[in-house]
Formats: C-alpha cells, sequence, structure tokens
C-alpha cells in the first residue's frame, strides 16, 4: 500500500474513533437523536436541505477518494519526490469547449476576458487538476490546494466566448470573475468560500450558498428576470433589498425570458443588475 494512502487511512480512523467517543459521551450526558432533530428544525434547516446536505457530503467523499487515487499515483512511493515547485500553463481552442467547469478547494482563482481564440490556463501547479473531454466537449478545471506564496490560477476566456454550460465552485477558496462571463445555463455554488462575478449574461441561473459568500452582477434589470428564491437561514440581497432567514417566494417578471434560481442554506447572497 502506498505511502499516501496509508495516511488517508489512518487519519479517517482516527477521525472515526473520536467521532464515536464524542457520541458516546454526548448520549452518557443525556443527549437524544430526537433532540437533534428539533434543534435542526428550529434553526431552520428543513429535510429537504438535510437530505441536500447528505448529498453534499456524498459527493464530497466520492471527490476526496477520487483525488486521494490521482495523488497516489502521482506521488508514487515517496510523497517529497515532488516537493520542487513549478507553473505550466495549458491552452485549448474556445471554440471546442462548450462546458466549463471550475472547482475550487483552496486558493485562488481568477478568471477575465481576453482577446484571441483561446482558453489559457497559467499558474498551474502539479498539484492542480486540468482535464479535458473531448466528446462532450468540456473543459474541468480544479485547485485544490494552496501553498506559501502561491499566485492565483489563471483562466483567461475569450471575451466573445458564450458557453452552453458554465460551472463555477468556490469550496473553501476565493474565485472571482473579471468583466463579462456569457453561458446559456449557469450554476454558481459558495460552499465556505467567496465567488464573486463581476458581470454575468446567463438564460438560466441557478445560485447555491451554503455558508460562503456570493456575489452576482447580472445583465439587464430584476424587470428581464424570473426569480425563484429560497433560503434557510442565509441573507440575500436582492437588487438593494435585503431578506434575511427564511425566505421563499418569486420576484422580478412572470414568465421572463431568462430565470434565476436561488438557494440559501448559510452564508451570504448579493445580486444586482446594471
Amino acid at each position: 500500500m502506498k505511502k499516501f494512502t496509508k495516511i488517508c487511512l489512518i487519519t479517517a480512523l482516527v477521525l472515526a474513533v473520536a467521532g464515536a467517543v464524542l457520541t458516546g459521551a454526548g448520549i452518557v450526558s443525556g443527549a437524544s437523536f430526537q433532540k437533534f432533530a428539533e434543534n435542526m428544525e428550529k434553526s431552520g434547516v428543513s429535510y429537504t436541505n438535510k437530505i441536500y446536505w447528505l448529498e453534499r457530503f456524498d459527493e464530497r467523499m466520492e471527490h476526496f477518494e477520487e483525488r486521494a487515487e490521482h495523488y497516489s499515483e502521482k506521488w508514487d512511493d515517496d510523497p517529497w519526490e515532488n516537493e520542487e515547485a513549478y507553473t505550466e500553463t495549458k491552452s485549448f481552442e474556445a471554440s471546442q469547449v462548450e462546458c466549463l467547469i471550475v472547482e475550487a478547494y483552496a486558493g485562488s482563482i481568477e478568471i477575465k476576458p481576453v482577446t484571441g481564440d483561446e482558453i489559457k490556463i497559467s499558474n498551474l501547479t502539479d498539484m492542480d487538476t486540468v482535464e479535458f473531454e473531448e466528446d462532450d466537449r468540456e473543459l474541468y478545471v480544479s485547485r485544490e490546494n494552496e501553498e506559501d506564496n502561491q499566485e492565483a490560477l489563471v483562466i483567461e476566456i475569450p471575451e466573445k466566448k458564450v458557453f452552453q454550460e458554465l460551472e463555477l465552485t468556490s469550496s473553501a477558496s476565493n474565485v472571482v470573475v473579471r468583466g463579462k462571463i456569457q453561458a446559456k445555463e449557469t450554476t454558481l455554488c459558495a460552499e465556505a468560500g467567496k465567488l464573486k462575478v463581476e458581470l454575468l449574461d446567463s438564460r438560466e441561473t441557478d445560485m447555491e450558498c451554503d455558508a460562503g459568500k456570493l456575489i452576482v452582477k447580472h445583465t439587464q434589470k430584476l424587470a428581464d428576470y424570473t426569480v425563484d428564491m429560497e433560503t434557510d437561514a442565509c441573507k440575500v440581497n436582492l437588487d438593494r433589498e435585503t431578506y434575511s432567514g427564511w425566505q421563499e417566494g418569486s420576484f422580478g417578471a412572470q414568465n421572463a425570458d431568462k430565470h434565476i434560481d436561488i438557494e440559501g442554506n448559510a452564508g451570504s447572497i448579493v445580486i444586482s443588475f446594471e
């Protein structure tokens, strides 16, 4: 068994034992699952969102397993073999990319418009991931770790490029989109980090905030969108109007050509328009 895999397994075992000890201590102290469930309901976290959190947990565990295997292969038998840092740049023809997925679990990512016809990704380290699925025309970019004095990963996109699908996720990091970015369908998720989009032009936009900060400016006006919002303990500023705690409702125009769906568990969301 490789050293990195051993480290992961030992860490998981230690955490599992610690969790079991703390659970036992809670039961001895008089805690109960029923009280836990009641307090969850009082806090405004609905049953639907409990299922949502479980689904996100499964996704994160699957992601962790994939990355552990990736790093294990990369580090081989000696995890310090690749200790020396380096950066590189990769480029792709913009016309060949219809779906862009960017995930940041640490560090910073900056996306900005440029002239030309190539998507260029720079300041890549050996711990970052860039994958292109030619059949699906899907480009996947991920920053997993942050090191001392590490520069932000930069993604340059031709200013006239319109994606079919755009997915941006900030897990525990800082992601910023400079200038204008365009897509037919967009998914934005701030789990525990910060995600800012200076100007978004998208027909369908899904916005999710778990415990982070999500800031987005949309093209046109609120009256040009149908906005559906459902939040628990999330603070939302929609076109200069503030909504706190549990909210559920529709805003803007009915049956508009453009649609925004907002889901907020905690954290804060700021949505503005031109």
